[in-house]
């Protein structure tokens, strides 16, 4: 049990192995995906590299800061409109995480489907979570700027959300097995399959944008 517990904080640990230089980097990224060229994880002996050591390693700090940022943002806006109750960031946690579980169980389930069975958990988890950066900058431009700036932004922003997780995902279907070898060519998904499936990942993403970060 002791060990079980270790290795699941050793995991979470990776997870927010991050620093100032990683964070303000990877929102960059998230905002910006065009301008990355290289999306591979880099690798240190049969390890990935923690975040803070490369930038296209999932964490899970930005995406909790920005979950959070949501709910407290949501809570705000609607507080001066005089909507707030306090069961009012409660529902909003509900919803940002009932959204996320289920994008991560089809995201998982696809996998599955497509035979890449070595995708963390955790990494789908971080991968989701980064749509949350997107969100709150619409939130928070919206408010300011008002309906029409708030389209804008949350189309921009799901648009490039949606650039982020087909360039990531696609680099995690498997060419190798876990010994080295090749992986035979009728377990590997077709190119077809593979295509169908980040397409819909790329178009949840737009609506998801929309779902989450419309308050009224």
């Amino acid at each position: 049990m002791n060990v079980h517990y270790a290795k699941s904080l050793s995991m979470l640990k990776y997870y927010f192995n991050v620093n100032n230089s990683y964070v303000i980097n990877k929102i960059k990224l998230l905002l910006f995906p065009m301008r990355h060229k290289f999306w591979k994880r880099r690798i240190q002996g049969e390890m990935y590299l923690p975040p803070r050591d490369d930038i296209n390693a999932p964490d899970l700090y930005i995406p909790t800061m920005a979950f959070v940022t949501y709910i407290l943002f949501v809570g705000f806006i609607l507080g001066t409109s005089f909507k707030f109750t306090p069961e009012v960031l409660g529902m909003t946690a509900t919803k940002g995480l009932v959204v996320l579980a289920f994008e991560v169980l089809s995201i998982k389930f696809g996998f599955y489907l497509l035979n890449a069975f070595t995708v963390s958990i955790l990494d789908v988890i971080a991968y989701c979570g980064y749509k949350y950066v997107g969100i709150v900058l619409s939130v928070i431009t919206g408010f300011i700027f008002g309906q029409y700036v708030y389209y804008a932004v949350m189309l921009t922003t799901s648009i490039f959300m949606a650039i982020f997780m087909v360039k990531t995902l696609k680099l995690v279907f498997p060419e190798h097995g876990s010994t080295g070898m090749p992986v035979p060519p009728h377990n590997l998904p077709s190119n077809q399959k593979k295509n169908y499936f980040l397409l819909a990942i790329a178009v949840l993403q737009l609506m998801l944008g929309y779902y989450l970060s419309y308050i009224n």
